[in-house]
């Protein structure tokens, strides 16, 4: 996990598990329970796409403002 700058604001890397994916937000969590997932919106982070990850129970790397990092949860 890490942080790296994404426009005039600083963004933190996250491995996280995809519980489930709409056209606008991933359901996410960083221990691989849904039960603690929550969503993340597309329009407000980046995210690394994998052809071979399209599908749900797979973990890959978000790109997430700080400020939403906070609001979620995540960080150290």
């Amino acid at each position: 996990m890490g942080a790296y700058n994404y426009g005039d604001e600083a963004d933190m890397e996250l491995e996280l598990w995809v519980h489930f994916e709409t056209d606008k937000a991933f359901l996410v969590s960083e221990d691989n329970e849904n039960d603690n997932g929550v969503w993340l919106p597309k329009s407000q982070i980046d995210w690394v796409e994998d052809a071979q990850q399209r599908r749900n129970g797979y973990r890959t790397t978000f790109y997430v403002p700080m400020w939403l990092c906070e609001k979620k949860g995540f960080g150290p």
